[in-house]
This record gives structure tokens, sequence and C-alpha cells, in this order.
């Protein structure tokens, strides 16, 4: 029994270190340009009712190697953002840290899609379903802190 308690403690652990260990950016491969434009127009959408552009500077985490992040680096700039973006090959102390760290999450599970925004503490989460070839919210915006 005692042995039985320690294996569903290692595997609990196992579980909660593969949520925490998820990297940042595109996981949905399949997500064509059109969809992806579809939710970089949703995601900028709601990040300017939470941060005015013009005085908001987002610092990216990573660095930005798929069609989503370039995209919503293009918009955010388009609206007025100051984008920090990061560079490997520059040293982090040669970068001052200030302004609001943005990253994100596009994965797919099964037929519905997510992103998550992350900025700062704070999250930002929506999914989206594929009807007749275009892509639809599939509920409301959720915030946690």
């Amino acid at each position: 029994m005692e042995r039985l308690k320690w294996l569903m403690a290692l595997l609990s652990l196992c579980v909660v270190a593969g949520c925490v260990t998820t990297p940042y950016g595109t996981h949905a491969e399949d997500l064509s340009d059109t969809d992806s434009q579809t939710i970089v127009q949703d995601v900028v959408r709601q990040l300017v009712q939470l941060y005015p552009p013009a005085s908001t500077n987002f610092n990216l985490k990573y660095e930005v190697r798929d069609g989503f992040g370039r995209g919503l680096v293009e918009t955010l700039r388009h609206e007025g953002y100051a984008i920090q973006e990061h560079k490997p090959s520059v040293a982090s102390a040669s970068i001052p840290n200030s302004g609001t760290s943005l990253a994100y999450i596009l994965d797919r599970h099964h037929e519905l899609f997510r992103i998550s925004i992350i900025a700062d503490d704070h999250r930002l989460s929506r999914a989206y379903l594929r009807k007749d070839n275009v892509i639809h919210p599939a509920g409301h915006w959720v915030r946690q802190q």
C-alpha cells in the first residue's frame, strides 16, 4: 500500500512537471495562415482593451520563430506597441528589463485550438473551433491573475 502511494505521488509529479515545462510558441502546426491571422487579430483586439498602445512596452520572453508569432509582433507594432524582441546573441545584461513581459502558447487538442497570452503574471486564454474551414472563437476570453 505504501509503495502504491509513492507511485501515485511520483506519477502526479511527472504530470505537473509536464504542464510546467510547456515551451512557448506555436504547437498547432496545421493552423493555416488565414486562421493564424484571425487569431492574431483577436488577440490584439483583446490586448488593446487591457494595455494601452503607445504607452505599453512588451518584452518577448523568447525568440519568435513561427508565423503566428511574427504576425503577432507585426500587428502589435502596427497598433502602436513597442516590442523588445528576445535575441539570444545579445547579452541579457545589456538590455534594460522595463515593460511588460509577453509570451504565448498556441496549441491544439483534437478539434479545439487554444491561445494563451502571458503578460507578466496575467494569463489570457481563449479557445477556437474550425467550422466550414473558418476558425471561430469557441467562447469568451478567460483572464487569470
